[in-house]
């Protein structure tokens, strides 16, 4: 995170960082944040993620596949509003294939993922304006 976080910082961009209080004694903020909002519980930070106005997942961990599932799935039972959740790297196409093979995963549902070889691949894929939410995402 603090490799995209200072290349957002240093090419103009905003960074928040929502954090969870409780880990605060183990895990130190990203030092690139521009605003730290912290949350006292995991479950918080989960629900104050899910306001953003779009998600770029790269490679992570349980952590991030959790937060990928969350927000896709808020999406799928119409929660929230859709808004870009672009997944980054070609491991979570793998991914995506698995779950398709073990899971009940429609072709409605895949819609609204959408796919980036590469970081520099990301950027199409996020509108330009602030109003990002009343976009609908395209196929993977």
């Amino acid at each position: 995170m603090a490799a995209v976080s200072r290349g957002a910082v240093e090419a103009g961009g905003t960074v928040i960082g929502i954090t969870v209080d409780r880990w605060a004694s183990r895990l130190r903020a990203n030092p690139w944040l521009t605003e730290e909002i912290g949350t006292p519980d995991l479950f918080e930070r989960l629900r104050r993620l899910m306001e953003a106005d779009a998600y770029v997942a790269l490679p992570g961990g349980p952590g991030t596949l959790g937060e990928v599932a969350l927000a896709w799935n808020l999406f799928q039972t119409e929660s929230i509003a859709t808004r870009p959740l672009v997944l980054v790297g070609s491991q979570w196409r793998t991914l995506v294939r698995c779950m398709e093979a073990g899971l009940r995963i429609e072709p409605r549902d895949l819609a609204l993922l959408q796919f980036a070889e590469t970081v520099e691949g990301v950027l199409p894929l996020l509108p330009s304006r602030p109003d990002v939410r009343s976009r609908k995402t395209s196929p993977p």
